[in-house]
């Protein structure tokens, strides 16, 4: 009998400590939040950045804009547009770009089969 009333303080003692192990993470899911909030706009900000230069011609700029597309980041997240800007990127002798091309093929994320190749 004398074990059984020790557990139960041992039990106790956990329980306290699980409730402030609780308030602490529910301090850090808030500025978390926060933090994702800030980052959306972070990455939106991001994603006209790489827009602008891609669209000048900057072989990095395509690559970081087809990464915003794939990821979703900043942008609705698109596979077209992101293979779209990987290949110029690719064409232009990137290697990142060629290595994201041919993971993206062989993941089925590319166009479907077919479909009038070009």
């Amino acid at each position: 009998e004398d074990r059984l009333s020790h557990h139960h303080q041992q039990q106790q003692q956990q329980y306290q400590q699980n409730q402030h192990q609780h308030q602490q993470n529910q301090q850090q899911q808030q500025n978390h939040q926060n933090q994702h909030q800030h980052q959306q706009h972070d990455d939106a900000e991001a994603a006209k950045w790489h827009s602008r230069g891609a669209e000048q011609g900057s072989a990095l700029s395509q690559f970081n804009l087809a990464s915003c597309y794939r990821l979703g980041k900043g942008v609705e997240q698109n596979y077209e547009e992101a293979i779209k800007w990987y290949q110029k990127a690719a064409d232009q002798g990137l290697v990142d770009a060629q290595f994201a091309l041919s993971w993206m093929y062989d993941t089925n994320l590319g166009p479907a089969g077919g479909g009038g190749g070009g």
